[in-house]
């Protein structure tokens, strides 16, 4: 039997004692914007792609991630609703495009030959 894990994100201390221990870079840039020096937005600059939408699903745990969350106060549940959104839309664009490519290729054979 295959467990799922917890879709859960962390507690806001559990992040802030991650970072301190192993990215105080991280965590100083995040205290800047707690204290208003920067943009809320500017989290986003500590993701690995600096965008939330090539961000892992909720059951991997991820500090850098979940802050980002907590900072701009998004929801959990909204966040697995536009990530699932995002994966059918990728997946059917991709269909799309091989189906087109298909299409294209039958039609120039279907013209040489003529």
């Amino acid at each position: 039997m295959v467990r799922k894990k917890k879709e859960r994100i962390m507690d806001i201390e559990e992040i802030r004692e991650i970072l301190k221990k192993e990215d105080p870079q991280t965590f100083k840039f995040y205290i800047e914007i707690l204290e208003g020096k920067r943009k809320k937005e500017e989290i986003l600059k500590i993701l690995c792609f600096q965008n939330l939408a090539y961000c892992c699903a909720l059951q991997k745990p991820c500090p850098y991630r979940d802050l980002a969350l907590i900072t701009l106060n998004i929801d959990p549940e909204l966040y697995k609703k536009v990530k699932d959104n995002l994966k059918t839309f990728f997946c059917d664009t991709l269909s799309l495009i091989k189906l087109n490519s298909l299409l294209e290729f039958f039609l120039l054979t279907k013209k040489k030959k003529s």
